[in-house]
């Protein structure tokens, strides 16, 4: 990463390992570098990776919810760490529950394109070779957002 950082238009990584050690050690490599950015990937790392010194995230489901997102961010920032536990709670709640769905490999983007289809936002439709989520699963999507109070009753 020292050499990758050193690149012509290289301004940042976005870790999706979800080795909190590795995090840790980008942060040191990077912590004289104000210009670098150090990102994650998986949302249920994003408040613990922004208390860490990291920079934020690349999160999925603030497609579907960004202002959960955007208070889990600021509340880690301002090491609020009540208020840190309470939306990482609700973070969880929503990936478990939507991203478990589609099985392995592309259960995050199923799950997720499913609950922005159902909220009107865009199709299902995923790439070749995954196809959309079976109505029964997709019945366990609206009963998840209507538990997240995302869709009405």
């Amino acid at each position: 990463m020292r050499r990758a950082a050193q690149l012509p238009g290289v301004v940042g990584i976005k870790d999706s390992s979800t080795n909190m050690i590795y995090f840790h050690r980008l942060v040191a490599l990077f912590q004289d570098r104000p210009d670098f950015t150090l990102l994650v990937g998986p949302e249920e790392l994003l408040a613990e990776a922004v208390l860490l010194g990291g920079h934020g995230g690349v999160s999925g489901g603030a497609n579907l919810h960004p202002r959960l997102y955007v208070q889990l961010y600021e509340a880690a920032r301002g090491h609020d760490l009540d208020r840190v536990a309470i939306l990482h709670r609700q973070v969880l709640r929503l990936s478990s529950g939507l991203y478990s769905l589609g099985g392995p490999g592309a259960g995050v983007s199923k799950g997720l394109k499913c609950a922005l289809s159902i909220l009107g936002i865009c199709v299902d439709f995923l790439a070749e070779p995954f196809p959309r989520l079976e109505p029964a699963q997709r019945t366990r999507v609206e009963q998840e957002l209507r538990g997240l109070g995302l869709l009405g009753c």
